[in-house]
């Protein structure tokens, strides 16, 4: 699946690049989306029935919208996992299963005053099962979200119809407040920390048990566009070990990796620049000189900065 600018959803066949569906809901460019894992319950195998994915988008307004998607159908759904909001649609075209997991909740969500700038499913917990998991929003209204879906037993199927939990309507838990726009997240599940990366050129890490910041990592001269985690795996002297580490890409050209249990935080990764002259990140105007992009690139990055600063 692919989002673009054009406010449109595009799914491809990967194999052979052919385009399946052309989704169109959002009224102005999209920017994220992610599969719900709670999918992975709708495969059954040796089934006649064709595997079903469920997506969600977030673009430069409010709301997240989710998609029922299959290798010959696809319509935005009424719920977070129910029918086609196709009234066209009976609902005896569902799977069995489908029928089970079917939620009262309303799409879109409207969890934000304006653009959803990433959305990002995360376990809950080590080893959570798919309908245990998070659903992490950042937004250009300050703030980070954390949303829950409670879950019930469904009720007593048949003798020919699998008995799944019941995803319930979902809710925002825990707000994280931030001086300015918040550009990326990513959750990890093994300490339960939150890292998002803002407008205001910081990182930050959250205690998910309590919702305070307990780490803000200074570095960067512009905007945080990205954060990820990186696990590096140490061997040396008979002895294995690793440590988990924050990588976080900037519109100052530079990435910088972070010690997530809170040791050499000031640490950087060297750039390679695109002419491959290595550049040292510790100097900020030469790592700010050396961004090189195209004609192209340039003019892209500019129409979608001017449409994020008419949302704000």
């Amino acid at each position: 699946m692919s989002g673009s600018v054009d406010a449109t959803i595009i799914v491809w066949r990967v194999s052979t690049g052919e385009r399946l569906h052309t989704l169109k809901g959002h009224t102005r460019g999209v920017l994220d989306l992610a599969i719900d894992p709670m999918s992975s319950l709708l495969v059954q195998p040796h089934s006649l029935h064709p595997s079903t994915i469920y997506l969600f988008s977030a673009a430069s307004t409010p709301e997240i919208r989710s998609w029922r998607i299959t290798y010959s159908s696809a319509a935005e759904t009424t719920s977070t996992l129910a029918a086609p909001a196709d009234e066209n649609t009976q609902p005896s075209a569902l799977t069995p299963d489908e029928q089970v997991l079917s939620a009262a909740d309303s799409a879109p969500l409207n969890f934000h005053a304006t653009s959803v700038n990433k959305i990002l499913f995360s376990p809950s917990s080590v080893g959570a099962a798919p309908y245990e998991n998070t659903l992490f929003t950042a937004s250009s209204d300050n703030t980070a979200q954390c949303l829950t879906r409670p879950i019930v037993p469904s009720s007593s199927p048949s003798h020919n119809v699998t008995s799944h939990p019941k995803p319930q309507p979902w809710t925002s838990t825990d707000t994280f407040t931030h001086p300015d726009w918040v550009r990326s997240l990513v959750h990890d599940p093994d300490t339960n920390l939150l890292v998002t990366g803002c407008r205001d050129e910081e990182v930050r890490v959250w205690d998910m048990s309590s919702g305070e910041c307990v780490k803000t990592l200074t570095g960067h001269f512009e905007s945080v566009e990205g954060v990820c985690l990186v696990t590096l795996v140490e061997e040396g002297n008979k002895k294995r070990g690793s440590s988990k580490w924050i990588v976080s890409v900037s519109l100052d050209g530079t990435l910088r990796r972070w010690r997530l249990d809170g040791e050499d935080d000031a640490q950087k990764l060297e750039r390679t620049d695109v002419d491959g002259e290595n550049v040292d990140a510790s100097s900020g105007k030469a790592g700010k000189a050396k961004v090189l992009a195209t004609e192209e690139e340039d003019q892209e990055l500019a129409d979608l900065m001017a449409e994020l600063e008419d949302d704000d």
